[in-house]
């Protein structure tokens, strides 16, 4: 029997794709008997994964020393928390989700544990704003690039980010594509309506949903723009779900189109597989998206999806099917039009898609990948 690798994860614990998938995968490694720690500066976005599981969590501590008081020195705390981890429970992977500073911090967790005579191997998974963000800013690009090539394996969650990321760092090294996942018997149709959505329903309105981290990249002033054409043409509720520092414009401007009574804010929510079932379309007009987990979610829970046809959305959603739409346009009407054309479609069809991602299959794909690594010389 092949002895299971003891795993250390790093991440942001905020509601981005890149805590979310280092957290569920935690979880499910833990599931699965592998010794996984996960180390992030705050609570992870979905630690109710972690509740049950046998993961380890570490929160490297705060610096209270005045002379860093206007920055605290992150990247050195981490460093200290996984070498003191690693005295107790030596790493066999190191795996970094989203590579600033992950990358960097690992590599010099690895070096300094090489001289402890504790080998390990360094992964790092991009996750889009890693490369098409911070890479392309000439103060991180080239400190990330060199910390991609030095560590032992690189993943991307699509085909579409590997190709940028080749593009954007000049990468000698494979980058293998391993997808996000979903938990398909966790976000499901078969779910009792959120009651936003249920007193929605109740007044016969179609609703319409928008996930996000309501940055200016995930475009959602369209997505009001866009809501407030579906509310002209037919009785509809628009459920914003999560936060950031587009929101509050986007609620200002719900106000100035007079759509404000037909929308509903609902926070971040961190069981967020209670708020897709039953909604009628999910609206992602994202300027950048290198994967889309909120698509993906969406899909799981059989809701039909209206998308900009940009990155990696299309892999998700694949070449046809009933269940989505996407589009290039930034006309709001034509893409209300779109919207309208699908809800109440294809509802099977984007369940049958999900399963693609599933989370047994991608997370084989992980281990297979540990396996590997472990195995080079």
């Amino acid at each position: 029997m092949v002895k299971k690798p003891t795993v250390f994860i790093t991440c942001h614990p905020t509601a981005g794709g890149s805590g979310i998938i280092a957290t569920e995968l935690a979880a499910n490694l833990a599931a699965n008997g592998t010794n996984t720690h996960l180390f992030s500066y705050g609570e992870p976005f979905r630690f109710s994964s972690l509740e049950d599981s046998n993961v380890t969590v570490h929160k490297p501590k705060d610096l209270n020393y005045p002379l860093f008081k206007e920055h605290h020195p992150y990247a050195m705390t981490l460093v200290q928390s996984l070498l003191s981890a690693a005295e107790k429970s030596p790493p066999d992977i190191l795996h970094a989700h989203y590579a600033f500073p992950f990358a960097l911090v690992n590599h010099l967790v690895q070096k300094i544990l090489l001289r402890r005579n504790i080998p390990t191997r360094n992964i790092v998974t991009l996750h889009g704003s890693d490369t098409n963000l911070l890479g392309t800013d000439p103060a991180y690009g080239q400190i990330i690039k060199d910390s991609l090539e030095m560590s032992d394996s690189i993943t991307a969650v699509s085909e579409s980010l590997a190709l940028e990321s080749y593009a954007t760092f000049d990468l000698d090294k494979k980058i293998k594509v391993i997808n996000n996942f979903v938990d398909t018997e966790r976000f499901t149709p078969n779910r009792k309506p959120h009651p936003a959505i249920a007193a929605a329903k109740s007044r016969g309105e179609k609703v319409v949903l928008h996930i996000s981290n309501f940055r200016k990249a995930k475009n959602p002033q369209l997505v009001i723009k866009t809501f407030t054409e579906i509310a002209a043409l037919t009785p509809s509720k628009l459920i914003l779900a999560g936060s950031g520092p587009e929101l509050e414009k986007c609620i200002d401007l719900a106000k100035k189109t007079g759509i404000k009574n037909h929308v509903e804010t609902l926070g971040e929510i961190k069981n967020i597989e209670t708020v897709y079932p039953h909604a009628d379309v999910l609206l992602n007009l994202s300027t950048i998206e290198s994967f889309g987990l909120t698509i993906l979610e969406s899909l799981s829970c059989g809701v039909p999806v209206v998308a900009t046809k940009v990155g990696g959305v299309q892999e998700v959603l694949g070449q046809k099917g009933d269940f989505f739409k996407t589009t290039s346009s930034k006309n709001p009407k034509e893409i209300a039009r779109l919207a309208l054309s699908i809800i109440g479609k294809g509802r099977f069809q984007a369940r049958q898609r999900a399963k693609f991602f599933s989370k047994e299959k991608i997370i084989k794909n992980y281990l297979d990948l540990y396996e590997k690594a472990l195995a080079k010389n």
